[in-house]
C-alpha cells in the first residue's frame, strides 16, 4: 500500500512536470514567433511607406507638385537624414561641363544591419548580406539620350527622429535645368559617378539601364562608382530641391 502511494505521488510529480514543461516551451516558442511576425509586419509596412515615399517625391520632381506628406508607423525604430551622397555629372563635347549635386539619404534603421534607404530618387534596402534595389533613380538613359534627374533632400528642422508615427513633409524648392544641350552634338561624351556608401547598389542601378553596361563602368572603390564615358545625343540635367521635414 504504501510502495503504491510512493507511485501514485511520482506519478503525479512526472505528470506535472511534463505539464510546466510543455507550457513554458509553448509560451517561449509562442512568443518569439509573435515578435517574429510583429517585425515581419512593421518592416512589411515600412517597405509599402518607401515606395509610397518615392512615388510621392516623383509627384514633386516629375509632375511638379508643390508638398507631399507621408507616413511611417516607426515602431521603435528610427527615422534619419544622413550625410549628402554626391552625383557628379560631365558632359564632354565642344566643351566641358561639370556639374556636382548633393543629396541627403533619408534612412529607417530597422535593426540587425537591416535599413531602408531613399537616396537621390532610388530607394534601396540593404542588409548584412548585401542589399536589393527597390526602386531606380530618376534617370532615364535610352540609347543616345539621356534625361537625368537629381532630387536634392535636405532638412528644414531636425535631421531624425524615433519610435511612433512620423509624418514625412516633403516640400518643393524649385527646379534649375542644370544642363541641355540645344543641338544635337554627336561628339557628346557622358559621364556619371556617384559617390555614396551603397555604392555598389548605384552600380547596379547604373548597369541596368541602356546607356550603360558593365564595361561601361568601373566596379564600386572607396564608396565611388564611376560609369561612362559613352556618346550621347541629347543630354538632360534637372536639380530638383526638396526640403523634408519630420512632423509628429
Amino acid at each position: 500500500m504504501r510502495d503504491r502511494a510512493v507511485s501514485e505521488i511520482l506519478g503525479y510529480s512526472l505528470v506535472f512536470s511534463l505539464v510546466i514543461f510543455s507550457v513554458a516551451v509553448v509560451s517561449v516558442g509562442g512568443l518569439a514567433g509573435y515578435q517574429s511576425a510583429e517585425d515581419f509586419e512593421r518592416q512589411s509596412n515600412s517597405q509599402k511607406a518607401f515606395d509610397v515615399l518615392h512615388n510621392n517625391l516623383e509627384d514633386i520632381y516629375y509632375q511638379s507638385a508643390p508638398s507631399r506628406g507621408t507616413e511611417i508607423d516607426l515602431g521603435e525604430t528610427a527615422l534619419t537624414l544622413e550625410d549628402p551622397v554626391v552625383i557628379n555629372v560631365t558632359v564632354e563635347g565642344a566643351s566641358r561641363q561639370e556639374y556636382q549635386i548633393e543629396s541627403q539619404p533619408i534612412v529607417q534603421d530597422l535593426g540587425e544591419d537591416n535599413e531602408l534607404v531613399y537616396e537621390a530618387g532610388a530607394v534601396f534596402q540593404t542588409t548584412r548580406d548585401g542589399g536589393i534595389i527597390r526602386q531606380r533613380p530618376p534617370m532615364i538613359l535610352r540609347g543616345e539620350t539621356a534625361h537625368i534627374v537629381v532630387p536634392n533632400v535636405r532638412p528644414a528642422t531636425a535631421r531624425s527622429v524615433g519610435s511612433g508615427t512620423v509624418l514625412i513633409r516633403a516640400q518643393s524648392k524649385g527646379q534649375e535645368i542644370r544642363y541641355r544641350n540645344t543641338t544635337r552634338d554627336p561628339t557628346a561624351e557622358l559621364t556619371v559617378n556617384v559617390t555614396s556608401p551603397r555604392s555598389d547598389l548605384w552600380y547596379g542601378s547604373l548597369t541596368e539601364r541602356s546607356a550603360f553596361d558593365e564595361s561601361d563602368c568601373s566596379q564600386p572603390e572607396d564608396d565611388v562608382v564611376v560609369c561612362g564615358p559613352v556618346s550621347m545625343d541629347q543630354v538632360t540635367l534637372v536639380e530638383s530641391r526638396v526640403n523634408i521635414v519630420f512632423d509628429r
